[in-house]
């Protein structure tokens, strides 16, 4: 490799210097934005201040910042200020890869088993964050069950070492994982995994992520090619995920969109057909559609949400726009938000001083069993997000007949068509969404006619059997 520099000496930066300098590859440089990084050492290497750069100018350089908005104001710099090309840029994620491909511990993890080469192939399922509430860990739970329900009894989830409500059936089957949630690609964690799946092959991985798990299957793989199949399943639609799907893209076997959409969009990036497949994710849904709405007059009309509790991932700070807008319109209604996350005390707060602590009740997270009951008290379900792949809760309000009023984020067209069995409004668009949600109060008549039509269209979708078949064939099961 030419000349490399790194910017960031934070714990990504550190721990990649390190790495790249046990595997030969020489750094000749390190810079920070912050003083009081300068002068430290990483290794045998001092921290410099950016303004020393423009010796280095015909270097290539890695930026190690984690966090896409400073990394990108970085980039910007650097090449605006400093004026590095573009093409000088070596993503973080190849000199990862580099640099594992060539670590000590991790080939000596990959010594050969006396009984590898087992008739059937295991499946290891990822569940980063936990197999708590949420649409992943929902998904993989589901899935899981029903591979082995179907008589695959090798099939495993890879989880924390917390204790969660987990379905009988997959009590043998969770394998308990460190995880560092700071430092995703610790090569200590990485080690761990790698002796995991050397202990399972042939095999097949299953991620929902870019993480540990994926790179420890495709070092295995690189040693075994025959042995392991790697599929990384994209729960989210947006730039920053695909870009980093783009620069992990040697590493996988096939990516799975949760959205037609995000099919759609991995195959503009330049994937090959072969690489990319989608699909729909079951959910718990009755065949025929039972419930009450809101009748005419003064009633409340009932509004629903259900996820994390988090104006970075969710907008939750537009929830509460859309909640001031329908009281200063003199609108009757009623929320209720269950899920819990790192906004719920400030929405308590601006709830409270807001004088709507009557109309909007918090209810923490709910059991898997108590989500279509929820529902089926809600006449809309509201969704703000910029982000989404194919949002698990809003395809479960409409199997419960709630009418969906939501962001077009990724996936949303496939299920609902506006103005037929829901509404669809531009990102950020509150004051549309709250117009909606007025007409629906105004016009109660139409919430059961839409209610109906939204809980039919997505009722073929909710089937596990289809979606089985499906994973049966991707993970060559069949």
């Amino acid at each position: 490799m030419e000349k490399l520099v790194l910017y960031g000496a934070g714990k990504r930066g550190r721990e990649l210097c390190e790495l790249l300098t046990q595997c030969g590859i020489a750094i000749a440089g390190i810079f920070d934005s912050a003083p009081d990084k300068w002068n430290e050492k990483i290794g045998a290497i001092k921290v410099q201040p950016p303004e020393l750069l423009p010796q280095f100018f015909d270097a290539q350089y890695c930026i190690t910042i984690g966090n896409d908005q400073i990394s990108s104001k970085i980039r910007d710099g650097l090449i605006y200020k400093y004026h590095f090309r573009p093409e000088q840029e070596v993503p973080y994620a190849k000199l990862l890869l580099e640099a594992y491909k060539a670590a000590p511990e991790l080939k000596q993890a990959l010594t050969p088993h006396a009984h590898i080469g087992g008739s059937h192939p295991a499946v290891l399922f990822d569940c980063p964050n936990g197999l708590s509430l949420g649409g992943v860990q929902s998904w993989t739970r589901d899935i899981c069950s029903a591979l082995i329900y179907a008589g695959h009894k090798d099939v495993f989830i890879l989880s924390d070492q917390n204790e969660y409500d987990t379905p009988p059936i997959l009590q043998d089957h969770i394998i308990p994982v460190y995880r560092e949630h700071e430092d995703i690609f610790s090569k200590s964690i990485i080690q761990d995994q790698i002796e995991i799946i050397m202990s399972k092959l042939p095999c097949r991985v299953v991620t929902s992520w870019i993480n540990e798990l994926m790179l420890a299957a495709y070092l295995v793989k690189l040693q075994y090619p025959e042995m392991v199949k790697i599929i990384s399943v994209i729960h989210e639609g947006n730039e920053r995920v695909y870009a980093a799907y783009l620069e992990f893209i040697e590493c996988l076997d096939l990516v799975v969109g949760v959205s037609q959409d995000i099919k759609s969009a991995m195959l503009e990036r330049g994937v090959t057909e072969h690489l990319v497949s989608a699909m729909e994710c079951p959910f718990a849904c009755e065949e025929n559609l039972s419930r009450t709405y809101s009748q005419v007059g003064t009633e409340p009309i009932r509004i629903g949400f259900a996820g994390r509790l988090d104006t970075a991932s969710k907008r939750t700070d537009l929830l509460l726009k859309l909640f001031a807008v329908l009281a200063k319109r003199e609108i009757a209604f009623e929320v209720e938000l269950a899920g819990d996350g790192p906004s719920m005390t400030e929405m308590e707060r601006w709830v409270q001083a807001s004088g709507l602590q009557e109309k909007v009740r918090f209810l923490g997270s709910l059991d898997r069993s108590q989500i279509s009951r929820f529902w089926k008290r809600q006449d809309v379900c509201v969704n703000l997000s910029d982000s989404e792949g194919r949002c698990i809760s809003i395809i479960e309000a409409m199997g419960s007949g709630a009418v969906p009023v939501v962001t077009e984020t990724s996936g949303v067209r496939e299920d609902i068509e506006n103005d037929v069995n829901g509404y669809i409004v531009p990102i950020g668009d509150y004051q549309l969404a709250a117009s909606k949600i007025e007409y629906l109060f105004r016009h109660k008549s139409r919430l059961k006619e839409m209610g109906k039509l939204a809980h039919d269209s997505v009722f073929p979708k909710s089937l596990m059997g289809p979606h089985l078949q499906l994973w049966e064939g991707f993970l060559e099961l069949l």
